[in-house]
């Protein structure tokens, strides 16, 4: 027999003139023909006789209705479908207790009348039922507050007394609500104002000025104030975190320490224990990210308290009870929330290697991205694509190899938006992307596009002389800043500036100190500030000149300056945050509030 052939009887003695039907039955497990012979013998000899049957697939006969159950009927060899009275979905969110009828899904329309006088209902076949506000109940009074009542409709209820109503003169002429009405008062000395300084508290009317007789705001360029926060972590000063809120980010030691705009501590989270990479934290909506060793620790914004913890050896089961370990270098964002992780894993046995990893959104998953051999990537960035950029230097962290490396690593199926520079005699070099998608890389000072063409600036370093000391380059709008070393034996750094578009520098400054390696800050103003390792905060304008020089009377082992949304300067050094007050106005408030917020939407 063949395979998937079944004969009966498979044997026996005929009788002359006896009959016996032959049954062929077909079972077949696979697709194709299936042969099976039939051998009859007789008193004059034996008649063979085959069988042929080819096996096929039914066809698919599903027809997409929910409401049907379909199947392939053998005897007519036809597709049946058989209407069903299931619950179905028919994906319209008007509708309510879906069935099918006769073959179709059908649902009872959905009731969106909220009883509310002040709506108008109606539904979305997307979202479901919708309720638009119908009535414009503003009577045009600024002492009412306005609404609408579900039942009764407008109604109109007097403002509380002191809310302002028109502008007014600060300490001088207030308007404010009276009784639902605007009305107009001299205010007097000693009346509470807002000066809209956050670190002013006791303001008062005086002389028709709002002033706070316990505070004297410094001028720009002077120090507003310093906090002791403790030993700061490796690299802690080196980028001062900033949130969009102004508070300042400083890693310790043992953890994190935040502080308010006028330097007084938010919270700690002192518990995380050595190892955290001060450099390379990132503030994300969902909480601060804080490399520690092999792991991503995640905070709480508000209170610093531990939200979540991902191990990134796990991505190779580094087996902690060995010496493997898993070290993270450098970490950057995507828009969508996942991270870009570059880490060098030390091996107890086997091969040292550096790798790219990718974490999602989620803070649950990693995955390697690009396995980078015995070299690794000491500083990464996204450009406008989100490919990765990263500078690659040959050897481990540890020991360090001779020379650097630029890379852009587009996507593995487009060879055109990946690219690689020749290894050039440079040591931390440091990378900026501007709004043209070009690549500012400090080997030198060389532009490089998207496409991987190069626009030098400064020629890289020759091969006797390695480029050490450059800061990391700073793109400000149509400019691009860094601080370089200076002439080989000279101490002093310089400040310099290039158009985006620009072979000759537009300002190129001598910085009495030692600035090299100083990352430097422009403001809006176009104002540019640097650090100095002695402790000097320099500031200078748009056209180079000096504006003012500011010692803190310290020293910056890793000098550098962020700005926050006050345009205060921040500087850290080995166990303080300072703050610098910089050029801006303080305005004052038109009539004497009756709630201070400091930390309103003026300042967060």
């Amino acid at each position: 027999p063949g395979e998937g052939l079944v004969v009966g009887p498979a044997g026996g003695l005929l009788p002359a003139g006896v009959s016996v039907d032959v049954q062929v039955a077909l079972e077949p497990t696979v697709e194709g023909q299936r042969d099976v012979q039939l051998a009859y013998v007789t008193a004059t000899g034996t008649v063979t006789l085959t069988v042929v049957a080819q096996v096929e697939e039914p066809p698919d006969c599903e027809d997409g209705n929910f409401c049907t159950r379909n199947r392939f009927d053998l005897e007519t060899g036809r597709c049946v479908a058989e209407v069903t009275t299931d619950a179905c979905e028919d994906f319209d969110a008007c509708t309510v207790q879906d069935r099918c009828v006769e073959g179709m899904c059908l649902g009872e329309s959905r009731n969106c009348d909220d009883d509310n006088v002040c709506t108008d209902d109606f539904c979305d076949r997307q979202t479901g039922c919708v309720h638009v506000l119908n009535r414009d109940c503003d009577d045009g009074n600024p002492c009412t507050v306005d609404a609408c009542d579900p039942v009764r409709g407008c109604f109109h209820v007097d403002a509380e007394d002191g809310t302002a109503c028109a502008e007014g003169v600060p300490c001088t002429e207030a308007n404010i609500c009276v009784a639902g009405r605007c009305q107009t008062f001299e205010v007097m000395d000693g009346s509470p104002c807002d000066d809209q300084d956050p670190c002013s508290t006791r303001e008062r009317c005086i002389d028709g000025a709002c002033i706070d007789p316990t505070y004297t705001p410094p001028r720009d360029g002077e120090l507003q104030w310093r906090t002791v926060v403790g030993p700061v972590a490796e690299d802690g000063a080196r980028s001062p975190l900033i949130d969009v809120d102004g508070t300042i980010l400083v890693a310790v030691e043992d953890g994190v320490v935040a502080l308010d705009v006028c330097g007084a501590e938010r919270w700690a989270q002192r518990t995380l224990g050595p190892g955290v990479r001060g450099d390379q934290m990132i503030v994300l909506p969902r909480g601060l990210v804080v490399p520690q060793a092999g792991e991503l620790v995640l905070l709480d914004r508000t209170d610093g308290a531990e939200l979540d913890r991902l191990d990134l050896g796990a991505v190779h089961r580094v087996d902690t009870s060995t010496t493997d370990r898993m070290h993270i270098l450098a970490v950057a964002a995507r828009t969508s929330g996942a991270l870009v992780g570059s880490l060098w894993l030390d091996r107890a046995q086997g091969e040292d290697e550096g790798l790219l990893v990718e974490v999602d959104p989620g803070f649950r998953a990693v995955t390697v991205h690009t396995r980078l051999g015995p070299r690794h990537a000491p500083h990464l960035a996204l450009d406008a694509d989100e490919a990765i950029v990263a500078v690659l230097r040959e050897g481990s962290p540890s020991a360090p190899g001779d020379g650097e490396r630029l890379a852009r690593l587009g996507l593995f199926d487009l060879p055109e938006t990946r690219w690689t520079t020749d290894v050039r005699p440079t040591v931390d070099t440091e990378v900026a992307i501007d709004a043209a998608g070009r690549v500012w890389w400090t080997s030198g000072l060389t532009a490089i596009t998207r496409n991987g063409v190069p626009e030098v600036r400064i020629p890289p370093p020759p091969q006797s002389r390695p480029d050490v000391g450059s800061s990391a380059p700073v793109v400000d709008r149509d400019r691009i800043y860094r601080v370089a070393p200076g002439p080989a034996g000279a101490a002093a750094a310089r400040l310099q500036a290039w158009t985006l578009t620009s072979t000759a520098p537009v300002l190129d400054l001598e910085l009495f100190g030692d600035a090299a390696g100083s990352t430097p800050a422009v403001d809006r103003a176009g104002n540019v500030f640097v650090a100095t390792t002695d402790g000097r905060v320099l500031s200078f304008d748009r056209a180079g000149r000096p504006r003012y020089e500011l010692d803190l009377k310290t020293t910056l082992a890793a000098p550098a300056i962020a700005i926050g949304p006050g345009e205060n300067l921040i500087v850290v050094d080995g166990t303080r945050v300072f703050s610098v007050q910089s050029d801006r106005g303080l305005a004052q408030t038109a009539w004497p509030r009756r709630r201070r917020d400091n930390f309103g939407t003026a300042h967060r």
